[in-house]
């Protein structure tokens, strides 16, 4: 099939030809009338970025064997970003890649939903045979609720049912167009302007890049560095791809000396005079369009201290005609369709004609590259003619803009959801509040409809305004003020925007205060509920959901009171209530059962069987939870989705079945299926938990780098797998970093699964950084947390890390000299090796077992507490015992050395200690656990055992890794880099599968802050790494 695409794509069918008005042809003659205006926009050839065009040109070399890359390209206004793009495009179409353009236009601050990706998806549209087109590209338009060129609509999989997850399927839809367009021709996706991009385009580029693994595509993002804040969206998902190895940011400064002298000659013709050159550099700093600006304005003394009034000077002594014109382009945004704009104007075709010449003659606008309008020459001078329009003047040309754009049937690029927005922007800058509050709430149901929550959001905000404007008794006739705050309520929670959707949620309450139905005023209240819950106020939530149950009447089964009841017991069972949960669940089923509500049946279903697996009954609570994920794939329920397997793989690392847990998170990756997405973002975070354990530390960073981000809660959980590999490595700054985030993100909470291993984290950093009685007072806080739960998991290693400080305090005082009291340490860490065997046997009772793990766990702790008086060696073998058997090397590695060093200090079985720090020691060098590898060889050096890795080159291999701080494996493959092998010819030489090859080398080219494969090579070469395996 694949191949049959290239063959459509090369040649065989006419690529589809762009929708052009009645004017096109006009349009067309003007373009060429422009491409040789001396000072014209494309005229001037490319100058300079030598540098930063030789980076994404060896992208384009890179691409189709190493696989998909992004980059983020910044810099001010006019620094010449899409001059750079440009070029790097032209370079890109000789090379055999299929170029695709998009850009977000300025629509009073927001953007449209998913405008960027759609106007570049549009592009590949027109670029195709029409057969190929609909087959490849037809999903995405439809999962989008979108037309096809032609008007026909577009087909896509079945719409799961709405909610944050369901976003994800829609993303699924539009990578996997992009994946199978960019396997058979290499693709460079070119995304202009995300300053102004809305957040749907940003989710789109997140999810995209941490997606698209070996596809051959290259997403290049431009934006205006000078205008993204801290905080906003683009600068945090430019901070969070960063981390990424596939994602690379360029920033672009003013041209040098050399490079400006090249540019103004360009524009002149001629070598400028010295004085001119050093005029420019000083009232520019570089800026190409600055530059372009002051020469055209003539003589130095003409020159306007600011870029604005260097643009402001190009737009004086237009005729009042062209100033209309370009008054109603510069609202439209970045391009103004022919038709709209002439209509827009309210000029006659003959005037409008003239003055859309005289705006092109002084070089103001030029026709769009398909010649079905007009957009400016720079999007700078767009702003200052817009910002020359007085209050008075915008007002009247966004409303003749609205009234244009509602008699008016755009041929461009558009469908549920683009007009309205448009509408809504226009409607709402005119000041017109009855027409602003329609057009918004269609536009939020247009953005809802696409999964678009935070552009819905924006439009329910307008509309709540407009309505407080018009007043009840205008706008109640198109909505009741409770409707709509409700509305607002939920989208506001779906956007991930937790003080305002409580906010509105209390307003829905106060709205409601005379509302006759109580089953209203309670489901109210179950949306207060679960808004605070997202914002971490546990008590708010179970008071809001007690008001909730006193409104419902018990005589009869209803969905209201079942979906109140599946909410408290989720609520209980996240606190670790399980005892609790397990008997709302019971209520909540039985319910839902009589009351036909499915969904909330599943619900209650799942969180039941989280609550007898944690009390004991896992194989039971597993399977239980198995039969609520078939409900939810039987509902297509993105949510319940992808918490069924969130919830399943959780049960599964817990109970030590951790290949299980991998397993689950693989099937759902690599499935085609289009909620294979959601399985996989409700699987891959404890997945990952699982890849550590079981020593597979690279791969638990790919899966990690591989989800998106996540509300509520739930956002923490990349940031806690992140801090434990980084402890485990010890890299203690970056585990710091991670640590100090979630920490601040979780301090209000009080619960286990969070709040609690967070405090486990900061005592583990503690204990490395040397810091004992303080990591013993973090897990203080955190069993403090646990007392009043029915927590089996996560106490027991609080226990065993609690009872590790307490030794290592001990262990510091004495080598310090400090005053100590051992026997109050030593009755502090028995009370805790109790208190965790007393928990896992209350959690095994009759009929019930408990968590393999939870059991190591109580064997480390007991093994920890027997140091405080003499390190006990049969303790420390039955907790190596236990770590073995799990399958957890890092663990298994930590107890032989442990298990060493208390066979020496008896002066006894000497052999049996150097066997075990023998094995430790190459556990955790292949692991590349620096701490403990230190840990290992100080203990055989004062032992004065040799730890003896075998063959010499082997001995070279480790130093060389330990050196350029990567593990042994990784050397292995950089070795291998080295010498220029294929991940193909890697995979053989090492006998790993090319997917391991291709993890091991992301995570080099992140370790040695390497651009490429050669250069990761390169370094691998000057360090003297051969292939000699």
């Amino acid at each position: 099939m694949l191949t049959s695409l290239a063959d459509q794509t090369s040649g065989g069918g006419s690529p589809r030809g762009a929708a052009a008005d009645a004017s096109s042809g006009d349009i067309r003659e003007a373009r060429r009338e422009t491409s040789h205006m001396a000072g014209g926009a494309r005229c001037v050839p490319f100058v300079g970025r030598t540098g930063e065009l030789a980076r994404l040109g060896a992208l384009l070399e890179q691409v189709p064997t190493a696989g998909s890359a992004t980059v983020f390209v910044g810099g001010e206004a006019g620094m010449g970003k899409t001059r750079l793009v440009d070029e790097l495009s032209g370079r890109a179409r000789l090379l055999g890649f299929r170029v695709a353009v998009g850009g977000a236009t300025p629509l009073e601050g927001r953007g449209l939903p998913y405008g960027v990706m759609v106007s570049a998806l549009r592009d590949l549209e027109h670029q195709l045979p029409t057969d190929l087109a609909n087959s490849v590209l037809g999903p995405a338009f439809g999962a989008l609720g979108l037309p096809l060129a032609g008007g026909a609509p577009a087909e896509s999989p079945p719409r799961p049912v709405p909610g944050t997850m369901a976003k994800v399927w829609l993303l699924e839809v539009i990578l996997r167009s992009l994946a199978v367009l960019s396997e058979a021709t290499p693709t460079l996706l070119v995304l202009e302007d995300l300053q102004w991009s809305d957040a749907a385009s940003l989710g789109v580029v997140d999810f995209v890049t941490r997606g698209a693994g070996s596809s051959k595509l290259i997403v290049v993002c431009t934006y205006r560095i000078d205008e993204v804040r801290t905080g906003d969206p683009l600068e945090n998902a430019v901070v969070e791809l960063g981390r990424l190895p596939q994602v690379s940011t360029i920033l672009l400064g003013g041209l040098d000396e050399l490079d400006l002298v090249a540019f103004v000659s360009a524009i002149l013709g001629r070598r400028p005079e010295r004085t001119l050159v050093d005029a420019l550099r000083s009232r520019s700093a570089g800026n190409p369009f600055f530059v372009e600006e002051l020469v055209a304005a003539g003589a130095v003394g003409a020159w306007s201290p600011t870029l604005t009034g260097a643009v402001a000077s190009r737009l004086a002594g237009l005729s009042s005609q062209a100033a209309t014109v370009l008054g109603a382009a510069s609202a439209l945004g970045v391009e103004a369709r022919h038709a709209l704009l002439l209509e827009a104007t309210g000029l006659g075709e003959l005037e409008f004609d003239t003055a859309v010449r005289e705006c092109i003659g002084r070089q103001v606008v030029v026709p769009s590259d398909r010649g079905t309008g007009y957009r400016f020459r720079h999007e700078l001078v767009r702003e200052a003619v817009y910002g020359s329009l007085l209050p008075g003047e915008r007002i009247r040309v966004h409303r003749r803009i609205a009234e244009a754009l509602r008699s008016y049937a755009p041929t461009a690029p558009a469908g549920q959801g683009v007009p309205e927005a448009e509408l809504a922007a226009h409607w709402w800058a005119a000041g017109l509040w009855n027409e602003a509050l329609c057009s918004a709430l269609a536009a939020a149901d247009s953005a809802l409809e696409v999964f678009a929550f935070e552009e819905a959001i924006a439009h329910l905000e307008h509309a709540l305004d407009a309505y407080d404007q018009l007043g009840p008794e205008a706008a109640s006739s198109m909505v009741d003020r409770a409707t709509l705050v409700e509305r607002a309520a939920d989208a506001a929670y779906l956007a991930g925007a937790g003080e305002r959707s409580i906010e509105l949620a209390r307003t829905a309450l106060v709205v409601l205060d005379g509302e006759a139905d109580p089953l209203r005023r309670a489901m109210a209240y179950v949306r207060l509920a679960r808004n605070q819950w997202a914002l971490a106020d546990p008590p708010a939530s179970f008071e809001a959901l007690a008001a909730a149950e006193a409104l419902i009447p018990t005589d009869e089964p209803t969905i209201e009171l079942a979906r109140t009841l599946s909410e408290k017991a989720r609520c209980l069972m996240l606190m670790s209530r399980f005892r609790e949960g397990e008997l709302v669940c019971r209520r909540a089923i039985s319910v839902a059962k009589a009351a036909g509500a499915r969904r909330e049946e599943g619900h209650a279903l799942n969180t039941l069987g989280v609550c007898l697996s944690y009390l004991g009954l896992r194989d039971e609570g597993i399977e239980m939870l198995r039969d609520a994920l078939r409900t939810a794939e039987d509902l297509r329920s993105p949510e319940d989705i992808s918490r069924g397997y969130s919830n399943l793989s959780s049960l599964l690392y817990t109970a030590g079945r951790l290949e299980e847990a991998v397993e689950l998170v693989r099937s759902s990756a690599s499935s085609d299926e289009d909620l294979g997405g959601i399985r996989f973002q409700g699987a891959a975070l404890n997945a990952a938990e699982a890849l550590v354990d079981l020593g597979r530390w690279d791969e638990a960073e790919a899966t990690v780098a591989l989800v998106g981000s996540l509300m509520g809660n739930c956002g923490n959980h990349p940031g806690m797998v992140r801090s434990m590999l980084a402890l485990r490595r010890g890299n203690l700054e970056e585990a710091a970093h991670e640590i100090a985030i979630i920490d601040r993100n979780t301090e209000q909470l009080d619960d286990v699964q969070f709040r609690g291993t967070v405090l486990v984290r900061l005592a583990e950093l503690a204990l490395l950084e040397g810091r004992p009685w303080e990591g013993y007072e973090a897990v203080e806080r955190a069993l403090a947390l646990a007392a009043s739960t029915d927590d089996s998991d996560v106490i027991p290693e609080m226990c065993a890390k609690g009872a590790q400080a307490l030794a290592d305090t001990l262990e510091q005082a004495r080598v310090a000299g400090r005053r100590h009291d051992p026997v109050k340490l030593q009755l502090l860490a028995g009370e805790l090796a109790e208190h965790a065997g007393e928990v896992v046997a209350r959690s095994g009772g009759e009929s019930a077992t408990g968590a393999p793990r939870a059991q190591a766990m109580v064997a480390l702790c007991i093994a920890e507490a027997t140091r405080l008086d003499r390190s006990d060696p049969s303790a420390w073998e039955s907790a190596e015992r236990q770590w073995r058997q799990l399958g957890q090397p890092f663990e298994t590695a930590y107890c032989q050395w442990r298990h060493a060093d208390a066979l020496l200090a008896t002066r006894s079985r000497r052999a049996q200690a150097r066997d075990l720090l023998r094995d430790a020691w190459r556990t955790a060098v292949g692991l590349g656990a620096r701490p403990l590898v230190s840990r290992v060889e100080a203990l055989a050096q004062r032992a004065g055992i040799a730890l003896e890795p075998g063959t010499e080159d082997q001995r070279r291999l480790t130093r060389m890794a330990s050196d350029l701080g990567i593990t042994a494996r990784e050397a292995e493959v950089l070795a291998q880099l080295a010498a220029g092998k294929t991940d193909g010819q890697i995979s053989a030489a090492l006998f790993i599968s090319k997917k391991t090859v291709s993890v091991h080398v992301s995570s080099l080219l992140r370790k040695l802050d390497a651009g490429s494969r050669y250069e990761a090579g390169e370094i691998g070469r000057r360090a003297g790494l051969d292939p000699f395996a």
